[in-house]
């Protein structure tokens, strides 16, 4: 996924951007839905 603040490529389910520091706008529910974090 693309980073829309900076349009730097940032791993899927990112929070935040790694470059700019902008948050994505995913949710929790998004973010498992999306497989980049799991509940143990």
């Amino acid at each position: 996924m693309y980073c829309k603040q900076c349009g730097k490529e940032i791993a899927d389910g990112s929070q935040y951007c790694s470059y700019c520091g902008a948050g994505t706008g995913l949710t929790l529910k998004s973010r498992l839905l999306a497989g980049s974090l799991r509940l143990i």
